[in-house]
């Protein structure tokens, strides 16, 4: 049996629901899910772990993609 890890994932987009709801589908596909409601939380989740896959809400109020 090979060992395959879980891909770790931050998700982040400031509307609450949708991320809740998104992030609770991943979690039940064996996705390890980091949720960020703004940039800056976002950002110090990047600053303290590593993650394969970052999604990410470009339009947030406060700090964008721009």
């Amino acid at each position: 049996m090979r060992f395959q890890k879980k891909i770790k994932l931050l998700l982040v987009d400031d509307e609450i629901d949708f991320l809740q709801t998104i992030a609770e589908r991943l979690a039940l596909n064996d996705f390890d899910v980091t949720t960020a409601s703004t940039g800056r939380e976002a950002i110090a989740s990047a600053e303290n772990d590593l993650f394969d896959v970052a999604v990410v809400d470009f339009q947030m109020p406060g700090m964008d993609g721009s």
